[in-house]
């Protein structure tokens, strides 16, 4: 493929085709299943050199599963805080209800 040609699929001028993506999947030595989840352990590096392109990777170590857990943990978190919060003013408002009836 030539670099122009890849180029254009980077920058969405052209349709890539499955035979291409195929092709892209078995240079970069992995699976299509997946480039598609988006959960590679690797980072892909493109080098263009007046002899050619060269296309390598380098292996790093996969947080997906960590960082979502460590999300999930803050988001429960701050949905409790919320909770806690919408409790605090629903009680302060009764609060000052009963301070204006006196």
């Amino acid at each position: 493929m030539s670099d122009s040609a890849y180029r254009k699929i980077e920058n969405y001028e052209t349709r890539l085709s499955l035979e291409i993506f195929l092709k892209i999947a078995k240079a970069l030595d992995v699976s299509a299943d997946e480039l598609l989840e988006g959960k590679t352990q690797r980072e892909y590096i493109q080098h263009n050199h007046e002899k050619g392109t060269f296309i390598g990777h380098q292996e790093f170590e996969n947080y997906y599963q960590e960082n979502k857990d460590i999300t999930a943990k803050l988001i429960n978190s701050m949905e409790a805080n919320i909770t806690y919060l919408q409790e605090e003013n629903v009680f302060l408002r009764g609060q000052l209800r009963g301070l204006k009836e006196s």
